[in-house]
């Protein structure tokens, strides 16, 4: 901002601006304002500004400017009006070029302070929110979890029951036998009696043999069904699986961003706390070095004297320069912790399937 560095000059000139500040040294103090004492510096505010140097500060010049004023109020001489005429150009670039510096600079702060502020707000909303898509997702793994786990036990019972079926089918078969020789004198009588007593066990074994071959396939069919069903709701868990675990590391991502963001504004926050006491500081000493400066036109004496007075006085409200700086809200703690491995990890394997009853399919990749 545009400080009042001339006030600075006043320290160099306590000196030589006497007690009837001759439009001499005024004269001197606006051409050195115009040549090169007003610059673009900062009281104060964030890092790579300029900061003034070999200059006093403004309070301290202030004081300067009031006690060099005061001898000349004291002293009763009139100012005429070339050294009025200074005066009233020094205050009028104090009112339109200095002053509205110095606010400028303090909207620059309040700007940047509310955005950073602003950021770490929505970024612990957005962090909520991801919170609940995540907390649907591990119920949701949770429910496919007990669903394919319960699937594979069904499966390892059909596997059970095809088993049991089979090897009882194939037993059958390696126990089967006819249930006479044929007769060695193979008259009429003796072979229509074997060939009667044949003829009844093989209609009753082809009807045994057809149940349990039928029973037998419809078993193993049983078992291939109960697999590929399975194995569906297998990828259903591994697909909700990933999209969680894909979810968790986002919000961890997410969280690291925010606190980042808490970092800035903390750092930011302490650079613009100092820069607001130096700028009310440095606010309050320009206007009462106008209200100095403009005493100076009262042409009466003991009027001039009293308006001195009520420069020492007064009390410059610089509320208008406060800026807002509160403590960022809590909420980055995160209720999930990011998965120690995902599909087709086979530690992941391990861990979902090694207990199962029955194998597994080939997982799905993340």
């Amino acid at each position: 901002m545009r400080v009042l560095v001339f006030i600075a000059l006043l320290s160099s000139h306590a000196t030589t601006v006497c007690a009837d500040a001759s439009a001499q040294n005024l004269v001197l103090l606006q051409r050195q304002l115009s040549a090169n004492v007003l610059s673009s510096s900062s009281i104060g505010g964030f890092p790579g500004r300029d900061k003034l140097s070999g200059h006093l500060d403004p309070v301290t010049a202030q004081q300067h400017l009031a006690s060099l004023i005061s001898a000349t109020v004291s002293a009763g001489t009139d100012l005429s009006p070339t050294d009025l005429a200074i005066i009233t150009d020094i205050v009028e670039m104090l009112r339109t070029s200095t002053l509205p510096s110095i606010e400028a600079d303090h909207y620059e702060d309040s700007n940047e302070t509310s955005s950073q502020y602003n950021k770490i707000e929505r970024c612990i909303v957005e962090l909520r929110e991801a919170e609940v898509v995540a907390d649907d997702l591990k119920g949701e793994v949770a429910a496919q979890r007990e669903t394919h786990t319960q699937c594979r036990e069904d499966q390892a019972g059909f596997e059970s029951t095809n088993s049991t079926v089979c090897e009882g089918f194939g037993a059958w078969l390696q126990s089967l036998a006819p249930p006479c020789s044929v007769p060695s004198h193979r008259t009429p009588s003796a072979m229509s009696e074997f060939l009667d007593g044949g003829m009844a066990w093989f209609n009753e074994s082809l009807q045994d043999f057809r149940d349990k071959r039928h029973a037998c396939s419809s078993a193993s069919d049983a078992v291939e069904n109960k697999s590929t069903s399975c194995d569906q709701e297998q990828l259903s868990f591994e697909g909700s699986m990933c999209k969680y675990c894909t979810t968790v590391d986002m919000m961890m991502t997410e969280r690291t961003d925010c606190s980042e963001a808490v970092e800035t504004y903390l750092a930011t926050r302490k650079l613009v706390n100092a820069s607001i006491a130096s700028r009310k500081s440095s606010y309050a000493a320009v206007t009462k070095s106008m209200c100095y400066l403009e005493a100076l036109h009262v042409s009466d004496v003991a009027e001039r004297a009293t308006a001195l007075h009520a420069c020492d006085t007064s009390l410059v409200n610089t509320t208008s320069l406060d800026i807002p700086l509160p403590e960022p809200s809590g909420g980055l703690e995160l209720s999930h912790e990011a998965c120690p491995d995902s599909p087709p990890d086979s530690s992941f394997r391990e861990r979902e399937y090694g207990a199962l009853p029955t194998s597994t399919s080939y997982s799905i990749s993340c």
